[in-house]
């Protein structure tokens, strides 16, 4: 049976790296978001900063008094703001423990006399009281909403204005902290955020792999009763395997424990890749990836350590590889080069036909440019939308707009039908996206009076 751990359980020193970074947040009165795709462990990493305030003291500069507050804002039951405020109070009520008895007593009475109050501007009353009295000691509060991209699936942009509204009346002193699995430029509709966005997204804090000594404590935990338990080469080669990615890792754990008659350690990471919650796993890193994110992890997967070939690959994936390096899915080193953390994501990677990477266009010569592929096959008005949508990269673009900016005046006039539009759509989707079906890179969008495009140079994951 698989160990199951408290937040007791974990090692003061876990995700040493990222609690730093988050508790200069807190310190600072700061925002961001905690971006980490499927099975990176973000929830854990939140989950810790909360009920490990001993630990997230360690971080805090000398003197420097903080805290940080769990929002569940998956379960807020109604989008009104009243109810927005008092699921608030109850963060706070929830984290009473940890503060002294003459604030945790008062918060209980803020909350309960707050519970069958529908007027908005009431319990918001409450909530600024509440946040002056505990901060005016230069107390500092970092609110932190976990799996914040399903949250803003369904908020409103009067809900986000009021969440802006409320750090905005604490500047300095108050700071929210979001997980996701992507940043805000991949959701839905990121325009809900209004000015929230901005603030969510001045700083990021990537979740990916483990550092070698967070991986090999999970290890131990996962395999707590093990018979036999793994020897010490044993592990090494579970963890060269996963990389120290945690869903990785807990997976390759579970064979473990099932499988008595394990092959040679070097087939391990071909034989732990075609187990089915394996494969459901690395494909779940895979699909959280962009287009050019892939083409990157391909290109190193499939590549050589000769420095011709780093050039090459860092002159067409730069700012991809640089992306994979922050989310802990590449490694760069000096004597080799760039390489994959872990075999079995290098496997996943390598087995891949050859990726499209980003779009882009050439400012010299006028081309756009699919990786390092010209598009030469472009109509003259597919060519006029790609380039219309590529400078207004991941903006909604509505579909009168995007007619009135590609076809001539005169034929404007006249009436463009929708599916003249649609047509060229089609042959632009045929010309760059892997699969027309599930576009990646030009993707619909549908809201009233009328839909339209967004474009994703590099390409958006799903």
């Amino acid at each position: 049976m698989t160990h199951r751990r408290a937040w007791t359980d974990y090692h003061p020193a876990y995700r040493a790296e990222q609690m730093r970074e988050l508790a200069g947040w807190i310190a600072a009165g700061q925002s961001g978001s905690v971006v980490g795709m499927g099975g990176a462990g973000k929830s854990n990493l939140l989950g810790f900063l909360v009920h490990r305030p001993e630990v997230l003291s360690g971080y805090l500069p000398e003197g420097a008094r903080a805290m940080a507050v769990l929002v569940d804002l998956n379960s807020l039951p109604a989008l009104d703001l009243a109810t927005l405020y008092r699921l608030l109070l109850r963060g706070f009520r929830s984290a009473a423990a940890g503060l002294e008895p003459e604030l945790a007593a008062e918060i209980e009475r803020v909350f309960a006399a707050q519970l069958a109050e529908r007027d908005p501007f009431v319990v918001q009353t409450a909530l600024l009281a509440w946040l002056a009295r505990l901060t005016d000691d230069g107390r500092r509060v970092g609110l932190v909403f976990d799996r914040f991209d399903r949250f803003a699936e369904r908020a409103t942009p009067e809900i986000s204005d009021s969440l802006r509204a409320l750090r905005d009346a604490f500047k300095g002193r108050l700071g929210f902290i979001v997980g996701m699995r992507q940043p805000c430029a991949y959701l839905p509709d990121p325009g809900v955020l209004g000015e929230l966005q901005e603030l969510l997204d001045t700083h990021t804090c990537w979740v990916g792999p483990m550092v070698p000594s967070d991986a090999r404590r999970m290890l131990d935990e996962e395999l707590l009763g093990a018979d036999p338990a793994p020897t010490p080469s044993e592990a090494a080669a579970l963890l060269d395997a996963t990389g120290g990615y945690p869903a990785l890792l807990k997976s390759a754990c579970a064979w473990w424990r099932q499988e008595a008659n394990r092959p040679p350690r070097d087939a391990w990471p071909q034989l732990l890749g075609q187990l089915p919650a394996m494969r459901v796993r690395l494909d779940e890193v895979w699909e959280g990836l962009t287009q050019a994110e892939q083409a990157a992890l391909t290109a190193v997967a499939t590549g050589t350590a000769s420095p011709a070939a780093r050039r090459a690959a860092e002159l067409e994936h730069g700012p991809a590889l640089e992306l994979l390096e922050a989310k802990g899915l590449l490694v760069d080193e000096p004597d080799s080069g760039w390489r994959v953390q872990g075999r079995l994501l290098a496997l996943r990677a390598g087995g891949q036909t050859r990726r499209r990477g980003r779009l882009w266009l050439d400012d010299v010569t006028g081309e756009v440019h699919l990786g390092a592929t010209p598009l030469r096959e472009l109509t003259r008005l597919e060519r006029g939308a790609l380039l219309y949508l590529l400078a207004r990269s991941r903006v909604r673009v509505g579909k009168t707009e995007l007619i009135e900016g590609v076809w001539p005046d005169d034929v404007v006039e006249d009436g463009i039908m929708d599916d003249a539009l649609y047509q060229v759509v089609r042959g632009l989707r045929r010309k760059i996206e892997p699969d027309p079906g599930r576009p990646r890179y030009l993707v619909t969008w549908r809201g009233r009076p009328e839909g339209g495009y967004q474009l994703f140079p590099e390409g958006r994951p799903s």
